[in-house]
């Protein structure tokens, strides 16, 4: 194998932004491609299909109908897909290659569910199909195909670019208020934490007065901070440690073997039959718990603020 093919397949094995799995993404996204589907069915009428129904005066709206139909039982199917890759994307890093393959089994699943809409049109209602005895099945999953990849890889295409340009222009905003909240005293309390994942790619940007704390979640940190008045949570591909080591001179101090907190964002440390506890000025938040191992330290730098 070359170096080159190595290379390419490096590359594939390196991980999707994550914000082709956020929500509101993965929703638009769907939508966005149901639009467009709905559009090209209607326009470009694959297959000869409409003369599939009988000429009449109600040709053109059932048509349309039954393009819906067929529409949103392939959306039916994308949601359901992406809906899975959302909850999966929550807990696990999806590959490019992965991705890839994903993708190719939405193509299939919708061609296949294309396929036998058309077997059973043509079999459920002969009189109407203009040459009887055309269909061969294979050749209609080959042509479904063909189709189902064009009709997703331009809306595919063009949310991917989308959402990428959106990216970059908010995280050059957040660089910008960064470099503000550095250059002015006034502005110190806007400070933007960046956060990187293990492969040093950036991932989200939180500022510092909205972050409550950071959790161990197996191989990720969950960030936990406070967005439009409603708490948010945030998985990051990276170890608790390195956040605590890049983070320390901005408050986020280690208290528990599975938290860093922000210290700043600390309302209450109590003492109860378990150990200190750390209560958040947030009603949402459940309690942290602070390990001996921390608890020094923890209590030195309070003192100190």
């Amino acid at each position: 194998m070359g170096h080159s093919q190595l290379a390419s397949l490096e590359n594939m094995k390196s991980y999707i932004p994550q914000y082709l799995v956020q929500k509101n993404n993965v929703v638009l996204n769907v939508l966005g491609t149901a639009l467009f589907a709905e559009l090209f069915i209607s326009i470009f009428q694959p297959f000869g299909s409409r003369r599939w129904l009988p000429e009449g005066p109600q040709n053109g709206l059932i048509y349309f109908a039954l393009a819906t139909a067929v529409v949103l039982l392939a959306m039916g199917i994308i949601a359901i897909s992406r809906t899975i890759m959302y909850k999966y994307g929550k807990s696990h890093r999806i590959s490019y290659l992965d991705y890839a393959v994903w993708i190719l089994a939405e193509v299939i699943a919708m061609s296949m569910t294309y396929t036998v809409v058309v077997s059973l049109v043509y079999r459920l209602f002969p009189s109407i199909v203009e040459v009887s005895g055309q269909l061969d099945f294979l050749r209609v999953l080959g042509y479904s195909v063909l189709y189902t990849a064009f009709i997703l890889f331009i809306p595919y295409t063009f949310f991917i670019l989308y959402f990428s340009l959106v990216d970059s222009n908010r995280q050059l905003l957040l660089k910008s208020e960064n470099t503000s909240a550095t250059a002015a005293p006034e502005a110190q309390q806007a400070v933007v934490l960046n956060f990187f994942d293990e492969k040093n790619e950036f991932a989200i940007s939180i500022r510092e007065d909205n972050l409550f704390y950071v959790a161990a979640a197996d191989n990720y940190v969950d960030l936990t901070y406070v967005n439009g008045g409603k708490i948010r949570h945030f998985l990051l591909r990276q170890s608790l440690k390195n956040i605590e080591e890049k983070f320390t001179d901005r408050g986020l101090i280690r208290c528990h073997r599975s938290y860093v907190v922000n210290i700043k964002k600390v309302k209450i440390v109590r003492r109860d039959d378990d150990g200190l506890t750390i209560d958040f000025d947030e009603q949402q938040l459940q309690p942290i718990p602070v390990s001996k191992t921390y608890s020094e330290r923890l209590m030195k730098i309070i003192a100190e603020m």
